[in-house]
Parts: structure tokens; C-alpha cells; sequence
């Protein structure tokens, strides 16, 4: 240590000397140390050059420094101190900086690392499928304090609660008997079942107050029947359950713990007497509330859950990171919508897709979020979004003797 205190110092002294500085008595480790830090231009001088030939041959400073031996002092975990009686002065990077060639290019191994460093890289994470959570909610309704909706049909077993008020005050609780009817004390039977709930109020309104003019009639449902229905295809449980009549396909599949791994959420049928009623989206009741892809289910009904045909994943920088199913027709654009949009930090360019094409090659296709609106997804497709890096934020860095660098 102490030969390159006396190389420093050397240094040093022929640039006190230069610069007319002499110093008596002699230059400590430290003024040595600060005057190559303060102008390490000094080094490319030809007679400092010259010194530093002259102590590796052994001349008046016996020492032979090098870049390794600097870097290793640095890399310590405790850098060593310059030896001067009780001063020590520590190595800092600026010194080592000094002595390194302004010309020399970094190792292969520092570049490659500098270049990992910069590039961005994708965030791997586990995506569930997008959906899967709508039929884990299984919180039961209280049927009796929901509004009964004019176009349901009543079956046997429905149990109905009608009130009489004015010049006749009475109250009725008649269930609808397998025959499909009700039984009015001192009004004889009336055939309900088959009748929608509009169309049995009415008929029993008319009814009573022909009997009784002036008289208010209160219809209501006060408890549902059950009715069985199928439920087959790809679901979790497939097979035939009792569920109230005042249910929907989505509380039939809540029922059968959801549409398996391999089912389609985009085209659910019911059938009923061996007919296509409806297909249903649950894409478009999950995402945008639409109330048409429901239905209220009758006895017999089959629901039927389809093959999924395409599965894709979406990841990176989006607000719902999840495996979507598009149809037929959707784009990577109709993709992005239902995964809520990209994130304020996604970058517009580079959307990676990773493709398998004929079971046998791995395609690799780069689009811009201008293009995804016309870009059509395979099956087994994985898309990325990449996030902004660092060279797009546009800022101007101030350094030096100003307030606020």
C-alpha cells in the first residue's frame, strides 16, 4: 500500500511543481490523493507518463500499479486506507476512474449484463381464466322480497298469497295443486298454472270483485315451486337438478359449481321440448350487465355447455390480465376491451403474440395498438404487453450549480 501512496504522491508532486504550487516539508497522502482527484487529466501528461514507466522499473517509486489492483482495493468490503502516520484517505472510484485508459472498451461479460439490464422483459404470472369468479358467488336470495316480473309462468307447487281489503277483509295463502289450480274459499276453483303472474292476477281480481264490488285485491307469489331441470356438456357436475322455478341458466351453473375448464362461456343453448330457445353469452352479462343473455328456466329444460373451440391468453401491462375465449369474429381489439383497456404505463408498440402454428412451428408476431382492431386470434395464442422503458419518458436532465438539479 505504501508503494502507491508514494506513486500518488509522486504524481501529484510534479503537478504541484507544474502549476507552480510548491509545497514545503513534503506532500501528504492526502493532498496527494486530492490533487488526482481534482485534475486526473494530469496522468495523460508525458512526464507523469514517464514517472509511472520509471516506478515499474524499479526506480525511485518501487511500485507497479494496475486497473485490477485498484478495482480489487474498491471491491473490499472495507477499502483499505492510505498509510500517513494517523491519516487515512480512502480509495474512492473517481481515483481508480483516473487511472483507467479514456479509450479502453469494457469486457463482452459487462456489456452483455448492461444490455440485460435495459431490455424490458415479460412479467410471468399464473392467469386464470377469465369468468371462472362470476360462479363462485353462491349467496342465496330471498325469493318472497323480490318483485315478481309479469311474464313469469306459474307451475304447480307455486304458492300464492292473495289480500282482500275494504268492505271484505281477508287473507289467502293458496298453493297451486298438480292439476295446476288454486281453490278461492266461497269462490270455487280457478284454473292458474300456464298463466303468466299478469294474467293470474287479473283473473283472480276479476273474479273476487264481481263477487265483492269495492273490494281491493292484493296478488303476490309467497313462496316458489321447484322444478327439475338437466344440465349436460361441459360443466363441473353435469346431470339433473332441482332448483326453484324462479331461476336462471346462471343459477343453474352456480348450482353445478360453473362451466368446466373445456367449456364454452360464449355459446351456452337451453333447449326446451327438444328446441333451441336461446343461446346465451355470459361474456355479455359479465362485462357489459346485459340482462337478454338471461332466462328464466321451466321444468324440462336441458342446458347445454359446448366445447370451447379457441382459448387465448393476455398478459403484461392491462388492467385484467386473464385467458379470454373470443368468437369467431372478435380481434385482439374486442380481446383488449374485455380485459378493461391497457394500463396507463403499457406501451402502444411491440404487442408480442406467441403462436403455435400446425402443431409444429412457434411464430412470433409484433404488432402496434393501431393494428389490433384487425388482427384475428388462433387458438392456444399468447399476447403480451409490454410497458414503457425508460428511453420513451421525455425529460431534459439538469446537473451542476442549480437549485433544484
Amino acid at each position: 500500500m505504501s508503494r502507491l501512496i508514494r506513486l500518488l504522491t509522486g504524481v501529484a508532486l510534479y503537478a504541484t511543481i507544474s502549476f507552480g504550487q510548491g509545497l514545503p516539508g513534503g506532500l501528504s497522502a492526502e493532498q496527494a490523493a486530492q490533487i488526482v482527484q481534482s485534475n486526473p487529466a494530469l496522468l495523460s501528461d508525458p512526464k507523469v507518463q514517464d514517472m509511472i514507466k520509471e516506478s515499474k522499473k524499479g526506480n525511485d517509486v518501487k511500485t507497479i500499479v494496475t486497473e485490477k489492483a485498484v478495482e480489487n482495493i474498491i471491491d473490499t468490503k472495507e477499502s483499505d486506507t492510505l498509510e500517513n502516520e494517523s491519516k487515512k484517505v480512502k480509495l474512492t472510484k473517481s481515483v481508480v476512474n483516473a487511472f483507467k485508459k479514456p479509450l479502453a472498451m469494457p469486457s463482452l461479460t459487462t456489456l452483455y449484463k448492461e444490455l440485460a439490464q435495459k431490455q424490458v422483459k415479460e412479467h410471468i404470472v399464473t392467469l386464470k381464466r377469465y369468468g371462472n369468479d362470476f360462479f363462485i358467488n353462491r349467496n342465496k336470495i330471498n325469493l318472497s322480497s323480490l318483485p315478481v316480473p309479469n311474464d313469469y309462468e306459474l307451475v304447480p307447487e307455486d304458492t300464492l298469497s292473495i289480500i282482500l281489503y275494504g268492505p271484505r277483509n281477508d287473507r289467502w295463502n293458496l298453493s297451486i295443486d298438480n292439476e295446476g289450480r288454486i281453490v278461492i274459499p266461497g269462490f270455487g276453483p280457478l284454473t292458474v298454472a300456464g298463466l303468466t303472474f299478469k294474467e293470474a292476477k287479473s283473473l283472480i281480481t276479476d273474479t273476487i270483485t264481481k263477487a265483492y264490488p269495492n273490494t281491493g285485491v292484493i296478488v303476490n307469489i309467497k313462496s316458489f315451486a321447484t322444478i327439475q331441470i338437466v344440465l349436460s356438456g361441459e360443466v363441473s357436475a353435469p346431470g339433473i337438478y332441482n332448483i326453484r322455478s324462479y331461476s336462471t341458466v346462471k343459477d343453474a351453473l352456480i348450482a353445478a359449481h360453473g362451466i368446466g375448464k373445456n367449456g364454452s362461456m360464449r355459446d351456452v343453448i337451453v333447449k326446451r321440448n327438444n328446441q333451441i330457445i336461446k343461446h346465451i353469452d355470459f361474456y355479455r352479462l359479465m362485462r357489459y350487465g346485459d340482462k337478454s343473455q338471461e332466462l328464466l328456466l321451466k321444468a324440462g329444460d336441458v342446458i347445454v355447455v359446448k366445447p370451447v373451440k379457441k382459448l387465448v391468453s393476455l398478459g403484461g401491462y392491462v388492467k385484467h390480465p386473464a385467458i379470454f375465449e373470443p368468437k369467431k369474429d372478435e380481434t385482439l381489439g374486442d380481446i383488449i376491451e374485455f380485459a378493461g383497456g391497457l394500463r396507463s404505463d403499457a406501451s402502444r408498440y411491440g404487442i408480442k403474440i406467441k403462436r403455435h402454428e400446425q402443431f409444429k412451428d412457434v411464430k412470433i408476431i409484433s404488432i402496434d395498438l393501431d393494428k389490433v382492431n384487425s388482427t384475428k386470434l388462433m387458438d392456444g395464442d399468447k399476447i403480451y404487453v409490454f410497458n414503457l422503458d425508460e428511453t420513451n419518458i421525455q425529460k431534459v436532465t439538469l446537473y451542476g450549480n442549480v437549485v433544484k438539479p
